[in-house]
């Protein structure tokens, strides 16, 4: 007896985050394979890509599932539910992504600041530290 994927995954939020997962990749691998294609991103940069994209519309998805289920709502209201929660979880993911990025990228750019003294200790001394 064959198991049907759909409403295998459709039963649990980590089914439906799978789901959310597997067609937002498809997604951003139609968009990197162009953006290859055309020289606009490199390959590591499109894995990159496709690896955020899923795992933040899986994460996204399955959590608007959960909240859809808990509330147990009618389906005009449960879609609703969807769009807000959905839309709202990827755009927090997305800023909040931004920001580690940002915030990467400047401390790339500033000096390391150490609060450590170090020593000035003549040759002579550090040789007779090490014999002793």
């Amino acid at each position: 007896m064959p198991i049907l994927l759909g409403p295998y995954l459709a039963e649990t939020a980590v089914g439906m985050g799978v789901m959310g997962a597997i067609i937002s990749g498809t997604n951003a691998a139609a968009k990197n394979i162009e953006r290859v294609r055309t020289g606009s991103a490199s390959e590591k940069g499109a894995l990159i890509d496709v690896g955020n994209e899923v795992v933040k519309n899986g994460v996204a998805t399955a959590a608007t599932f959960a909240v859809v289920a808990s509330l147990g709502v009618e389906i005009v209201a449960a879609v609703g539910v969807t769009l807000i929660v959905g839309t709202t979880l990827k755009y927090a993911w997305d800023r909040g992504r931004d920001a580690v990025e940002k915030d990467l990228g400047n401390r790339k750019n500033r000096p390391v600041k150490s609060s450590a003294r170090v020593a000035k200790v003549s040759p002579a001394r550090a040789a007779a530290s090490l014999a002793a």
